[in-house]
């Protein structure tokens, strides 16, 4: 510390004059950094807003919070309603958005429907707290089905046109009243039912030449069998009967028969032709209601 002190006054005189005020200048700058803020506040900023830019923010502010989710301090007027005649003005009033309700009713007005409650959930817009405000108000008008009079000559005309038509005693003009049947498919309905003795199921019909399976359907709601039928009484005596082969169902084991009884004689029972070889269960059911076995 001497050496420095030692060393300073061997300075010039105008030199440690101005060491010491530089000294000096240093150390009030340094108080004055360091306390001039607990003495000065500075100014706080303020935001200028124009009026219009204002009117403008408050403006955007109203129509994002209104837009989908109107202010709880609203009044609604609720009531039932039906959605598929609801106007929109209506729909205000309950609470609904302007936007959601212009498209809720331009969906109606182009001939939309909403079918159920649960239909209206797909409406753009629709949020769930909206559809639990509406629901128990909807009404959903019932599809109602038009009834339309028949005068009653008309009437009575199709009465006539779909009048059931029993297969085993109408004539030639009864079935050319049914669908694609005409007067050779009616003859030829008429001359089997000769041969055969009666149509037991309305089945038969198919094995009628002419008459498939598509014809079949278009006819056969429109036909029966009296449930009293008996064909031809069971006409054919098995055993004396000498025109067994000109019946359709019997014509193709007419000659079995015909041995079987040549070599055993007359056939007394049903039990007993099951037993015949060559006369298969289905041949022997299709046969068994139009014959009997009388022996007198």
């Amino acid at each position: 510390m001497r050496e420095w002190i030692k060393a300073f006054m061997l300075i010039k005189a105008t030199e440690r004059r101005a060491i010491i005020i530089l000294s000096v200048i240093v150390l009030l700058s340094s108080l004055l950094f360091f306390l001039l803020p607990s003495f000065v506040q500075p100014e706080k900023s303020k935001l200028v807003i124009v009026p219009q830019l204002e009117k403008k923010m408050q403006e955007t502010h109203t129509d994002i919070t209104t837009q989908s989710y109107p202010s709880k301090k609203s009044i609604y007027h609720f009531h039932a309603f039906d959605p598929n005649t609801i106007r929109k003005e209506e729909l205000i009033e309950m609470g609904i958005a302007p936007k959601i309700a212009s498209t809720w009713t331009n969906y109606t007005s182009k001939g939309g429907k909403f079918y159920s409650k649960e239909s209206l959930k797909k409406l753009y817009g629709m949020h769930e707290d909206l559809y639990n405000r509406l629901d128990s108000y909807i009404q959903i008008t019932p599809k109602q089905e038009v009834v339309t009079s028949i005068p009653t000559p008309i009437k009575q005309s199709i009465e006539k046109v779909i009048k059931l038509i029993d297969i085993n005693t109408a004539d030639t003009n009864d079935f050319k009243k049914l669908p694609m049947i005409g007067s050779k498919r009616a003859q030829m309905i008429i001359k089997y039912r000769t041969s055969l003795g009666g149509f037991i199921a309305l089945t038969q019909l198919k094995e009628v030449y002419s008459i498939n399976d598509t014809v079949y359907q278009q006819i056969k709601d429109k036909i029966y069998i009296d449930k009293n039928f008996k064909p031809m009484t069971r006409a054919i005596n098995l055993n004396t009967e000498s025109i067994l082969a000109k019946h359709p169902y019997i014509r193709p084991v007419a000659k079995i028969i015909a041995a079987y009884k040549a070599a055993h004689g007359p056939i007394e029972n049903i039990d007993e032709l099951r037993k015949v070889y060559g006369i298969d269960s289905q041949t022997l059911n299709k046969i068994e209601p139009y014959i009997n076995f009388d022996l007198e």
